[in-house]
């Protein structure tokens, strides 16, 4: 199934491989009629630090036990090696994906993910894929810091204390058809943990209609 967006097609898609063959093995998520991504798929929490401790760390922390996290690839239910906080023999070595949805408005990631009132960090993934060319921006709204990969290269990345407001960030993009991997790094620091992630033409003109073949 696909989603007619004026003349582009533009899904998410997001490979459910650990289901069997007989079931549902791939579910496309379309943007809704404002070009916002209601789901992706989602690795975390990956705690920052030990417990009882309270040194910030940056968005340029290596969580994933080594890993390029700009060439992260995501699977639903596949368990992926994160870095535990030194010191903190409880803490997870493993986190798994998962799916991760809104129905309206930014997606509550704390909730999503079960994660506890303290610093620390998620991925969110997706597949752009484009029948045409796309020249536009991708627009993020995050609570606290939020970097974008998109074909393994940061076109955005910002971090510090903030609440979450629609379309703060702009990462311009100029896109070829075919698929895009999309790679979202959160860094979380207290409080209410939100994002909102959107996609938008050169006019910044919102995708409005969509409708499924």
């Amino acid at each position: 199934m696909f989603a007619r967006v004026n003349r582009s097609v533009l899904v998410a898609v997001l490979a459910l491989v650990a289901l069997p063959r007989a079931a549902i093995a791939e579910v496309t998520l379309t943007p809704s009629a404002d070009g916002r991504f209601g789901a992706w798929l989602a690795l975390g929490p990956i705690a920052a630090n030990a417990k009882r401790v309270r040194t910030p760390r940056t968005m340029d922390a290596s969580v994933l036990g080594g890993a390029d996290e700009a060439a992260l690839t995501a699977r639903f239910g596949r368990a992926v090696s994160i870095t535990a906080p030194d010191g903190d023999a409880d803490a997870p070595n493993t986190a798994s994906w998962r799916i991760l949805s809104s129905g309206s408005g930014p997606i509550d990631v704390a909730a999503g993910l079960n994660a506890r009132p303290a610093e620390a960090f998620a991925f969110l993934y997706g597949v752009l894929h484009l029948t045409e060319r796309l020249k536009g921006s991708i627009l993020v709204g995050s609570s606290d810091g939020a970097r974008v990969y998109v074909d393994k290269r940061v076109v955005s990345s910002t971090d510090g204390s903030r609440p979450e407001r629609d379309d703060e960030d702009v990462a311009r993009v100029d896109l070829a058809a075919g698929d895009h991997p999309i790679v979202v790094k959160l860094h979380h620091r207290d409080a209410y943990w939100a994002v909102r992630v959107r996609v938008v033409d050169a006019t910044f003109a919102a995708f409005a209609e969509i409708r499924a073949n």
